[in-house]
């Protein structure tokens, strides 16, 4: 039997340990060479130089799995209890999150290759859309929610959590176009996240019509 309660605290624990353990793993994929105290500078240099790419994929797979981060706690912040349906869900959001260190290591060896970027980004959207869902339940399931939590806010939360997903769907396409169109369609995260709450206007808007 089910205990909806207990569920959530023993569920929210997880997460947060799979969100930790992403993201300590996605800096092992930074494989730096031996580095003696005799090195020159030039030589630090050119060490430095030959890992950026791997530094900027880590970088932005961090940033991107951090801004998914805080928007699954907020999840949580307004979460009462669980159902079955809504704790598959999150362990689904789990499984694709653990994922991305694996996917993030195939990057960091060869960026170049079409299909590689393109799983990348389906594992993203997959991480993305099961946190949209997750809101989608909630809007759904009213006994769910805390109490005194307005509609309107909830469903510009659920708008909102779309930002990650919606990038990671564009970068799909900008793949076939060119890695540096693809790392660029990243950048989005970043901008989206940091303007998300003067933002919340527009999409309050945007769902009333």
């Amino acid at each position: 039997m089910l205990d909806p309660v207990l569920a959530k605290n023993r569920l929210q624990r997880l997460a947060d340990t799979v969100f930790a353990l992403s993201l300590i793993l996605l800096i092992s994929n930074v494989e730096l060479p031996a580095i003696t105290t005799t090195a020159s500078a030039s030589e630090l240099q050119d060490i430095l130089i030959d890992n950026l790419p791997e530094i900027g994929v880590y970088l932005l797979t961090f940033t991107v799995i951090a801004a998914n981060w805080v928007k699954h706690v907020e999840l949580f912040s307004v979460i009462k209890k669980l159902d079955r349906t809504l704790m598959m869900q999150q362990l689904w959001l789990l499984a694709f999150l653990m994922l991305v260190p694996v996917t993030n290591q195939f990057i960091s060896v060869d960026d170049s290759q079409t299909l590689i970027l393109v799983v990348y980004s389906v594992n993203l959207l997959a991480v993305g859309v099961m946190l949209w869902l997750g809101w989608r339940r909630l809007a759904a399931h009213e006994e769910l929610l805390i109490e005194g939590l307005s509609m309107d806010k909830l469903r510009a939360r659920s708008a909102d959590s779309l930002s990650e997903p919606l990038v990671a769907a564009l970068s799909i396409a900008a793949a076939f176009h060119s890695s540096l169109a693809w790392e660029l369609s990243f950048l989005l995260v970043p901008i989206l996240f940091s303007q998300r709450h003067r933002l919340e206007p527009l999409k309050k808007r945007i769902l009333k019509r």
